[in-house]
């Protein structure tokens, strides 16, 4: 989320707050506000913590993309034929079992025989699949740029919801500064 879709939006919060200094740190370890000097973090969870208060950034779901080039290559007229595709697979959203076996009609041993590209990061699987490399599974926050641009089409419009979306959160015990309190407004306008 940090090089997807906020790193190419800070320039519009940096022209309109100059005088606050932004230090971003994009890591899949949690935060730990009580031991870093921290204001804020998005935070990939149900939402639920006593110690922190929450604002919901991004209801995420999952859902599938390609090329344009490689849905012709591949004939994928239906759901059914992504059994002649690669899947693409991340680390951190290993749903394809769960989204084939909820959108398809392929059985265990069919799924089980298509071909895969695991990839640690997302970015990885994303770009695979502009090579068409592939079919990945995403959110539509990660890959709004390559939509955009046609890089990337959804061919089926079915849509995974998952347990987790996107947080802003800080300390619930601890009154944001001025600064922190401008970024959240800003980054919470951003998903209005």
């Amino acid at each position: 989320m940090a090089s997807k879709w906020l790193g190419p939006r800070l320039e519009n919060f940096v022209g309109q707050h100059p005088e606050v200094e932004l230090h971003i740190n994009a890591s899949n370890r949690l935060v730990d506000f009580q031991s870093n000097d921290i204001d804020l973090a998005i935070r990939h969870f149900d939402g639920q913590s006593q110690d922190l208060t929450s604002h919901l950034v991004f209801d995420d779901e999952v859902r599938l993309y390609c090329t344009p080039s490689y849905r012709l290559a591949k004939g994928l007229a239906s759901v059914n034929d992504l059994a002649k595709t690669t899947l693409i697979i991340t680390t951190l959203l290993p749903m394809w079992d769960r989204w084939l076996s909820e959108f398809t009609d392929l059985r265990s041993d069919e799924r089980a025989k298509i071909p895969a590209l695991h990839f640690d990061q997302t970015l990885l699987a994303i770009d695979a699949a502009k090579r068409d490399q592939g079919v990945v599974l995403s959110n539509a926050l990660l890959v709004q740029e390559e939509l955009k641009r046609g890089e990337l089409i959804e061919p089926f419009s079915y849509r995974l919801s998952v347990e987790k979306s996107y947080y802003l959160v800080y300390p619930s015990n601890r009154s944001l500064s001025p600064a922190a309190n401008l970024f959240k407004d800003w980054l919470l306008g951003q998903f209005l």
